[in-house]
């Protein structure tokens, strides 16, 4: 990799750094926590949760244009998307905004991934996997439990007419 590629990671990052601290840390409140736009836009009926994650977005956007791994990509994407499903909920997801931080965690992975790019891809992978598995094994659950609902309520009508 050539200086002026470096040159311009580090410039990428730089305006990811302040991107993602301006959504998530602008504000500090007396007792130490700190809050952002993203909070503050939260709030707002309609757009609030949506105008935040198009902004946030934008850190998704530059992370593959310096080629960051696609496995630390979807774990980027899945920190927005998880912002954006809680926080769309009334009060509890604006509660959650202020903890979550979403921007930050992806500015902090982007800024992983260039300083020691194999160690934060495995771990991202690994994340992934992970993840993928526990969904996979919930919603299988929830099948198997709602089969063996039908089944019961089948048995339940049947034995009616019998």
């Amino acid at each position: 990799m050539d200086i002026s590629k470096i040159k311009d990671q580090n410039k990428n990052i730089e305006d990811l750094k302040e991107l993602a601290r301006v959504l998530d840390e602008q504000f500090k409140l007396p007792f130490g926590i700190k809050f952002g736009w993203d909070f503050i836009l939260g709030i707002i009926p309609g757009i609030g949760d949506f105008v935040p994650h198009v902004i946030g977005s934008y850190i998704v956007i530059r992370a593959v244009q310096i080629n960051v791994s696609v496995s630390i990509i979807i774990r980027m994407i899945l920190n927005l998307g998880i912002d954006y499903l809680v926080g769309s909920i009334p009060f509890l997801g604006d509660a959650f905004d202020v903890f979550w931080k979403a921007n930050d965690k992806n500015y902090k992975l982007v800024e992983a991934y260039v300083n020691a790019p194999e160690s934060t891809t495995r771990r991202s992978s690994i994340l992934n996997w992970s993840l993928l598995l526990g969904v996979a094994f919930v919603l299988l659950s929830l099948l198997g439990f709602s089969l063996y609902l039908v089944m019961n309520i089948w048995s339940w009508v049947a034995s009616l007419f019998s």
